[in-house]
């Protein structure tokens, strides 16, 4: 198929039926359909004349400006983002220990449920100070309930 600046060109198929305009004769008609790329659904121009009048009658808003793709700056920020984030999770799961979210831990570092002396207490439990009803946050415990 030949490309133009808005529209592609296609052979037209043997025996496929011939676009015409009201009133055209057949003497204008070239051989081949080409099919409008513009934002315009369902436009078919048959020649190039049809075009230019259709541009004629229809033409760009002011201050309007040529179609660019503006995704590729945003598609390589986002792979980028997705390229970070994957890092970080390797790196965590090399140097850290997930354990520590997926349990919780008391005061001593023990993790509850899986330390030696806390396999039969696998909850943490964060005690409440009296005076001011506040979680004490930096002295939890294991508990088996």
């Amino acid at each position: 198929a030949e490309a133009t600046s808005r529209c592609v060109v296609v052979p037209r198929p043997p025996g496929a039926a011939t676009l015409r305009r009201a009133g055209a004769t057949p003497r204008t008609l070239r051989p081949v359909i080409v099919v409008s790329m513009s934002s315009r659904e369902g436009e078919a121009f048959v020649n190039a004349e049809d075009q230019d009048d259709h541009e004629k009658r229809h033409p760009p808003l002011p201050g309007s400006k040529g179609h660019n793709c503006t995704d590729v700056f945003w598609l390589f920020f986002f792979l980028l983002n997705v390229g970070c984030m994957g890092y970080i999770h390797f790196y965590a799961d090399e140097h850290g220990n997930s354990k520590y979210i997926l349990h919780g831990y008391n005061s001593d570092k023990e993790l509850c449920g899986v330390a030696p002396t806390q396999l039969d207490n696998p909850y943490i439990y964060w005690c409440e100070d009296p005076y001011t009803n506040d979680i004490i946050a930096t002295s939890p415990i294991c508990v088996d309930r």
